[in-house]
């Protein structure tokens, strides 16, 4: 295992940053359960792994594998415990779906990178292949949405495009969550479809609502003005999926 350069530390502090991970087409992710996902998963866009000795028994590669002291490898990450390896991978390119073939996500102005991280995770665990994000959505590469998602990253494809332009081909089989939409435990069990969940205060903006004629809700029995948005993806991917 090699010493890692002062320029290969000042470009992983970089990718911290939005317009650095879209500039270099890279992003971070760290702790040993995500990079050994990684490793599993997509060991072909792994550009760069840094770990400490106490992580030199991994069964790492050894191209592009570098050694950092502990001290000083915990300044470099974001986990409160401190990171004792991380790596470097190059983003992949998806291409927007065109048919709804399977149950997919659309997601509209999610701000919060622990909300879509979770989404992310959940969206995995129901099969999920895509997820299809307004521009203004919180981008899937911010680390705290890599950490929340515990490498689903790697499975589910993230698009982000004009989500107003892109849905409207489909808008007859868009069910739009609201709080004025139809009791979802009325309807039947369907083969596929787009649940589309919108921003954790607004909810999915107004020419959207206005363009999607199937609203839904998730019945409750609270004064509760809403549900957490990662929570609701949750039950309609259970009532949906399964």
């Amino acid at each position: 295992m090699q010493q890692i350069s002062n320029n290969n530390i000042k470009r992983i502090r970089s990718l911290q940053l939005k317009k650095f991970r879209d500039l270099h087409h890279q992003y971070v992710v760290e702790g040993p359960k995500v990079v050994d996902e990684a490793i599993a998963t997509c060991p072909n866009d792994i550009e760069m792994l840094v770990c400490s000795d106490e992580y030199a028994r991994f069964n790492l590669p050894e191209n592009n594998c570098y050694y950092l002291a502990p001290a000083q490898l915990a300044k470099l990450g974001n986990q409160a415990s401190g990171t004792k390896i991380l790596a470097v991978l190059r983003k992949k390119k998806h291409v927007l779906p065109e048919r709804l073939n399977h149950w997919m996500l659309a997601l509209d102005g999610i701000q919060d990178p622990g909300n879509l991280g979770t989404i992310l995770r959940t969206a995995d665990w129901f099969g999920i292949k895509d997820i299809v994000c307004s521009e203004d959505t919180v981008d899937v590469f911010n680390p705290k949405c890599l950490q929340a998602s515990m490498g689903s990253v790697f499975r589910v494809n993230v698009h982000y495009t004009n989500l107003e332009k892109w849905l409207r081909p489909f808008a007859d089989s868009v069910l739009a969550a609201a709080l004025n939409g139809i009791d979802i435990s009325t309807l039947e069990k369907q083969q596929n479809g787009l649940l589309l969940l919108g921003n954790e205060g607004q909810g999915i903006r107004p020419n959207l609502q206005n363009m999607l004629p199937n609203k839904i809700r998730i019945p409750g029995h609270s004064e509760c003005e809403s549900l957490n948005v990662a929570v609701s993806a949750g039950i309609l991917l259970h009532h949906f999926c399964v």
